[in-house]
């Protein structure tokens, strides 16, 4: 039922829609149900900001997908440098593979501007992503 050809994700509001066109009107009940999901695999739905509870991931190689875009093996997994030179951020990515150091710049344009504070909260939950303070506040 939640499955959509074109969808990778879902607003949490769809899926509360959703459910009431099957009588299921008690937000506790879909919060039960997405949870269920969760943990069968059916879907993906963490609740610990409302970045993350917005989303109701119903395609989760999405999820890796868009995660490997920012953590991956430089020798394995090039990035076109002509493309990053032309959109200004050949250094950040130099930055994101030497150092480890990753603009959010950067990430924005890997993510082509897709739910950009869902997968930064996702990644900071999980910890595969942590605030960083520079010495010039320039840097972000």
């Amino acid at each position: 039922v939640l499955k959509e050809k074109d969808n990778d994700w879902l607003p949490l509001n769809k899926v509360r829609a959703k459910a009431k066109s099957f009588d299921i009107i008690s937000l506790g009940e879909v919060d039960m149900m997405l949870q269920l999901f969760h943990d069968l695999g059916i879907v993906v739905h963490f609740t610990a900001t409302p970045n993350l509870n917005d989303v109701v991931t119903i395609n989760p190689q999405w999820l890796v997908d868009a995660i490997s875009r920012v953590i991956r093996d430089k020798s394995l997994h090039k990035y076109n440098r002509k493309e990053m030179e032309e959109v200004g951020l050949e250094s950040d990515a130099e930055r994101m593979f030497d150092q480890g150091v990753v603009s959010l710049d950067l990430i924005t344009y890997f993510w082509t501007y897709e739910k950009v504070d869902f997968f930064v909260d996702l990644m900071q939950r999980t910890l595969l992503l942590s605030d960083w303070n520079f010495e010039n506040s320039d840097d972000k």
